[in-house]
């Protein structure tokens, strides 16, 4: 196993404070210590940790940002293309291998890394979703989802009803059911978490094209509607739906609506293309995040046109 351990001292103090709302953020960004690196979703553990995927140079990373202290640790399959990434309650770090069909799981107290075959028709893994010690993962252009049981080592695969669906974002409900966003549609999907049947919810409008979703504590889903520039919700228990233009107006983009406990508030930019795989392609991503009521969290990700001496940066905000 391999490991690439940086600290870094010096910031940018002068981007470093934005105000969102009446609670002002301090944003500190951290240097990502490999050429070309293209950070992925970043996941933060219990303890403040943040993981997160370096997809272009098939690296798990490690942040503390206390320290800012970053390791990483390589894939054991060199180019798995690592995506989307999960903490699970006892700590361990899941993370969707898109390139060759796995998933993985990282140690975090020994950094050891293991890989999981997925079904040979799950070719391209996406989001993954810790429910019930079980992990579940959409399967973007292989248009299916899925469940894997750590214990057994055994996966089991659904397809989407509508052909092209594209399932992309995932998320947990309170009730114990999943929704995911069908991207190549109009559509929202609704998972059984026991049998894993799925039910499709269409959107009001014909050419909306949900990417990224969250279920708040009441059971309300709301979604990003990538190409309107619309954040919609949607009420399981009246079936009505609610959406409101983003200030940038129809051609924002909007790729995430985060929520937890606490209030988040969530806009942002991505112009990446629209199957999500190719980190090799030039790239301008922004994306700005401010949250109230909390310590900290993870801003996102800010990846510029890459070149050889180009570096990628996390960054964290926290309530100042």
């Amino acid at each position: 196993m391999t490991s690439y351990t940086r600290s870094l001292t010096t910031l940018l103090p002068a981007l470093g404070l934005i105000c969102v709302a009446a609670s002002p953020l301090a944003v500190v960004e951290y240097q990502i210590p490999r050429d070309r690196a293209f950070p992925h979703d970043p996941a933060v553990g219990k303890d403040g940790i943040v993981w997160y995927t370096d997809q272009q140079n098939s690296f798990i990373g490690r942040l503390d940002p206390a320290s800012g202290k970053i390791t990483d640790y390589a894939t054991p399959t060199p180019g798995s293309g690592p995506h989307g990434i999960v903490v699970a309650q006892d700590g361990s770090v899941w993370y969707t291998a898109q390139r060759i069909a796995k998933l993985g799981r990282l140690d975090p107290k020994t950094g050891a890394i293991e890989e999981y075959s997925l079904p040979a028709a799950a070719r391209d893994p996406h989001t993954p979703l810790v429910r019930k010690g079980m992990i579940w993962f959409t399967v973007q252009q292989s248009n299916m989802y899925g469940r894997f049981d750590p214990r057994t080592r055994e996966a089991k695969v659904w397809t989407v009803p509508t052909n092209r669906a594209l399932p992309y974002g995932m998320v947990n409900a309170p009730d114990g059911s999943i929704w995911v966003a069908l991207f190549g549609t109009n559509k929202l999907g609704h998972i059984d978490g026991e049998s894993g049947e799925l039910r499709e919810i269409t959107l009001p409008a014909a050419g909306a094209r949900p990417r990224r979703l969250v279920v708040d504590e009441t059971g309300m889903v709301w979604y990003s509607d990538f190409a309107r520039g619309y954040l919609g919700s949607y009420n399981p228990k009246t079936g009505a739906f609610k959406e409101w233009l983003s200030p940038g107006g129809r051609r924002t983009d909007i790729l995430r609506r985060s929520a937890l406990r606490n209030y988040h508030r969530v806009r942002s930019k991505d112009r990446e293309s629209r199957d999500d795989q190719d980190p090799d392609s030039r790239i301008d991503r922004s994306q700005h995040v401010g949250r109230q009521h909390a310590k900290s969290s993870v801003a996102g990700a800010e990846r510029h046109k890459p070149d050889r001496q180009d570096r990628a940066q996390i960054n964290v905000a926290r309530q100042s």
